[in-house]
């Protein structure tokens, strides 16, 4: 059999779509499994590929703190940006907990993680790993997006490095058939069919994901949920909504509605978010 790969998408937390894969390749694909020379990804995409690669035992039990992790973020104020939450810290608790302790061996030339350099901005492919801390720099470095997940980069060998998503969220090997997937719709072997979709494509560093009709449905639900794991729901009261980052106020209107994203066909754009449309007659 031509050798195979397997490349995991850099993906926020929808990376429970990998876990869900990765499932379903332990439970069904056994003998494709047995034949997978090598796994790539970026950011929780290379997560994934480390779990299925080095403890395929534990992808129930790393389902389990992806739930937990995105529950405990959703209830911070500001989410993984709340100060005094150190988002990295929590993620390398999950990694201590799951990865064995001979990871970095059986990672060894058979794991690629995609990691971006602050520097040079250029992407680079980790396959040698001297220790399991060393895989853990690794897989943390491919997973830290600036800002979002702290403002100190990830130090590794003397330099610093942020999430491979940046600058190949899809890592394609260069050797054999690496077999894809990722949660967006596109040029994808493992992917959500989408109905609906046009033939148009965007390449977003390395990956290239379709354009849907329903554009609404892609940003709303996929892309934001890739870094915000929930919205506000419709119970939440007018100063709740007020307290919230990504919430925005719209025109009086004649009911209240809570939404996370929708298309405005007057101004021709997209408005990403929580938005509240006060009842006609109140005060903002």
């Amino acid at each position: 059999m031509k050798h195979i790969n397997l490349s995991f998408a850099a993906c926020g937390f929808l990376g429970i779509y990998h876990l869900g894969a990765a499932s379903a390749l332990c439970k069904h694909g056994k003998k494709l499994l047995k034949v997978v020379k090598a796994f790539a990804g970026a950011s929780a995409g290379s997560l994934v590929a480390s779990v299925l690669l080095t403890a395929p035992e534990k992808i129930e039990e790393c389902s389990q703190f992806t739930y937990k992790f995105a529950e405990e973020t959703r209830r911070q104020s500001f989410g993984a940006v709340t100060p005094g939450y150190d988002f990295m810290a929590r993620l390398r608790s999950g990694m201590e907990l799951i990865l064995p302790f001979n990871a970095h061996e059986l990672a060894q030339n058979r794991l690629h993680v995609s990691i971006s350099n602050t520097e040079t901005r250029e992407n680079y492919l980790v396959s040698n790993f001297s220790s399991r801390e060393d895989l853990i720099k690794v897989l943390l470095a491919s997973s830290f997006v600036p800002i979002y997940a702290g403002l100190k980069p990830v130090e590794y060998k003397g330099q610093k490095w942020v999430d491979g998503g940046l600058t190949n969220s899809l890592p394609i090997l260069p050797f054999g058939r690496t077999v894809t997937i990722s949660p967006f719709s596109g040029r994808l072997d493992i992917s959500p069919q989408d109905k609906g979709r046009l033939d148009l494509y965007v390449n977003i560093t390395k990956q290239d994901i379709m354009i849907l009709v329903n554009v609404k449905h892609f940003v709303g639900t996929r892309a934001v949920r890739n870094i915000l794991p929930n919205h506000l729901t419709t119970k939440q009261t007018k100063p709740q909504l007020k307290k919230h980052p990504y919430h925005i106020l719209l025109s009086k209107g004649r009911r209240n509605t809570t939404k996370t994203s929708h298309w405005n066909k007057d101004q021709n754009h997209l408005i990403i978010g929580t938005s509240y449309q006060y009842p006609a007659g109140s005060k903002s």
